[in-house]
């Protein structure tokens, strides 16, 4: 039972620092290229497969 609290932890303060990394990242681009991490991601995207459906795209950046 100890072992899964500690697995539990790291899960969540892997995601904390996730979180962190994420909106900093996001800070960033905003201030410097005026875009967010998810357009961003939608360009990645687009370089990889030019008239990618959004649906595709979608599924790629893991959006609903």
């Amino acid at each position: 039972m100890v072992f899964m609290k500690k697995q539990l932890k790291i899960f969540h303060l892997l995601q904390l620092a996730h979180g962190a990394l994420f909106k900093a990242a996001d800070r960033k681009l905003k201030s410097e290229l005026h875009i967010s991490t998810t357009q961003l991601g939608v360009l990645f995207s687009l370089v990889k497969q030019d008239n990618a459906p959004i649906t595709v795209i979608a599924d790629q950046l893991n959006i609903d």
